[in-house]
């Protein structure tokens, strides 16, 4: 009896260690029937090739001497944007385009010729002049601008351009440490193409003057004229850079029929007001 009772008292310590281990091992059984999450792997790490070069370097040399002969916004893309502009550029074209520009630079062509070939769809110069307008474009569209009008032949601002010009000439005396401004002089196409650049000239040194004789000090300040090279505004660009037709409708202008509003928004000044810590033309560089 007493063998008996010993047992079933052994049974009785034993048997919650029995149900521990049971419970343990069906509750593995369990984890391991289940289906298991997939491993992911992180991807493989991406090299990146090494850059080529798309400009030959004898190229570059070539337009950074000779570019400046094209005239108008030639003269206001930074040296950053030079791959930009020639981005997947036909190969068999720069010998061509370095012999244009050595040719207008040593007078045997003029830049018309240029303009005129790329207007007309030349291969070469026709994706070089699309390219330079769209990023001049794209610039001016992004800046604060004010167009000043002249009368026809003519570099003397009416009262009303004056007037618009002093509203202007006040936020930059509060901001010259922080603004510069760029002035770019045009002529319409009326007249003698020599004639109009040097009209373009005088017109944006008319700014100047004014901005000394306000004493606007420390304003940086750069200009440059087009005459009547590219680009030239039209009423799309006018919409594009928000001028108003009231700014310039009654200036007197060389021409009429329906290239009037055209021509007297080519006789004219446009003030580009930009941060000097983002420098969009290069500016604080060298241009191309």
């Amino acid at each position: 009896m007493s063998n008996t009772s010993e047992g079933l008292s052994k049974m009785w310590i034993y048997f919650p260690l029995w149900l521990i281990v049971t419970a343990c091992s069906v509750w593995a059984l369990y984890g391991f029937m289940q289906p298991k999450a997939a491993v992911v792997l992180p991807p493989p790490p991406v090299i990146e090739p090494e850059p080529t070069e798309t400009v030959p370097t004898d190229f570059k040399d070539c337009f950074l001497e000779q570019k400046n002969v094209l005239g108008g916004m030639f003269e206001l893309i930074p040296v950053r944007e030079l791959v930009t502009v020639f981005e997947n550029y036909d190969a068999n074209c720069f010998e061509k385009m370095c012999t244009e520009l050595q040719n207008i630079a040593a007078g045997k062509e003029r830049a018309a010729h240029f303009y005129s070939r790329a207007d007309g769809g030349d291969r070469c110069f026709a994706p070089v002049l699309r390219s330079t307008l769209a990023y001049h474009h794209l610039q001016l569209e992004e800046l604060t601008l004010l167009p000043l009008f002249y009368n026809s032949g003519q570099n003397k601002l009416t009262r009303l351009q004056e007037s618009r010009l002093d509203a202007f000439l006040s936020f930059l005396k509060k901001n010259a440490e922080d603004y510069g401004i760029l002035i770019i002089g045009r002529a319409s196409k009326v007249g003698n193409a020599d004639a109009n650049k040097q009209l373009s000239r005088r017109r944006a040194e008319s700014i100047i003057e004014f901005i000394e004789n306000h004493r606007v000090s420390g304003l940086q300040t750069e200009f440059v004229y087009f005459g009547d090279a590219p680009p030239q505004l039209n009423l799309d660009l006018a919409a594009r850079y928000d001028i108003q037709q009231k700014d310039y409708r009654n200036i007197s202008y060389g021409g009429g029929g329906d290239s009037d509003f055209s021509l007297r928004l080519n006789q004219s000044v446009m003030l580009v007001i930009y941060s000097k810590a983002d420098d969009p033309f290069g500016l604080g560089e060298n241009l191309w």
